[in-house]
């Protein structure tokens, strides 16, 4: 949301949503910067809910500002290696091939694995891509179709690969965002990852927000709510870096109690390593 209420003549992000308009869409985008700089939502999409007559020019915006996002992070994970002790994606990595022979085990051995995301990128399914081709020395195309076995669901949508930041790539990215009130657009991918969450025996947060809106598309509150007058039923587990005694109680009155947070000193790999995530 920050960098949207940033956006001035001189960014890449102002020029290529400017790129191609009519005088009028111009002004319609001007305006929209404008309205966001006062505007007390902490997201776009939280924005948007507030302003329907907006919705075409806030999915081009997110999809623009998410390209340079994804960009910048993926040129930085070129440059750099995350510290063994700040990779949880690596130690996730590791015990899902731990139990494995070949390639061909990998998928009966993480068949009970489910992730839900509410990023647009396609970093973790291009991290186990990459790993699974060095592990088992076999193709693209082979560790591609082992990672789609996984159930990756992408909440508010993936898109396309970021290429040159152009009009005709915006446009399309825009239609894969999927924001709170595109209600039958949201209706699948909320129900696969509720579903996810729901059928889980052991759930873990990692670098997550616990927003109001998020829980309640995880259905998170009533699925606690049932567990608890039913008897415990499932483990829950979440990172907490850099929240405060009174937002962990917050949060742990939205799981009726049933959650155990990490500290606040505490990354996603403590979380991982501290709690018994990882079963057999």
């Amino acid at each position: 949301m920050d960098q949207a209420r940033q956006l001035k003549p001189s960014s890449e992000v102002y020029r290529a949503l400017h790129a191609g308009m009519p005088s009028s869409v111009v002004g319609e985008i001007n305006d929209l910067i404008d309205d966001l700089k006062g505007h007390p939502a902490d997201s776009l999409d939280a924005f948007l809910q507030t302003r329907p007559h907006a919705l075409a020019l806030g999915r081009r915006m997110i999809s623009a500002l998410m390209a340079i996002a994804i960009r910048d992070s993926e040129e930085w994970f070129k440059r750099n290696q995350p510290a063994r002790d700040e990779d949880w994606l690596r130690l996730l990595a590791s015990k899902m091939w731990d139990a494995t022979e070949d390639h061909r085990d990998f998928s009966a051995a993480n068949a009970g694995l489910k992730i839900v995301t509410f990023n647009f990128d396609s970093h973790i399914e291009g991290y186990l891509a990459r790993s699974l081709r060095s592990l088992y020395r076999i193709g693209e195309d082979a560790a591609n179709d082992l990672v789609a076995q996984i159930g990756i669901v992408h909440v508010h949508g993936r898109l396309p690969p970021a290429g040159k930041l152009t009009p005709d790539w915006i446009d399309e990215a825009a239609k894969c965002v999927k924001i709170v009130v595109d209600k039958d657009i949201l209706a699948y991918t909320s129900a696969a990852a509720t579903n996810a969450v729901s059928e889980a025996r052991v759930l873990c947060f990692l670098g997550f927000g616990y927003h109001r809106q998020n829980l309640w598309r995880l259905q998170v509150q009533s699925l606690a709510a049932q567990d608890k007058h039913r008897g415990r039923e499932r483990d829950i587990y979440g990172s907490a870096f850099g929240l405060r005694p009174g937002e962990h109680a917050w949060i742990k009155n939205r799981f009726s109690g049933l959650i155990e947070l990490g500290a606040e000193g505490q990354n996603c790999v403590d979380v991982l390593r501290n709690f018994y995530v990882f079963r057999d």
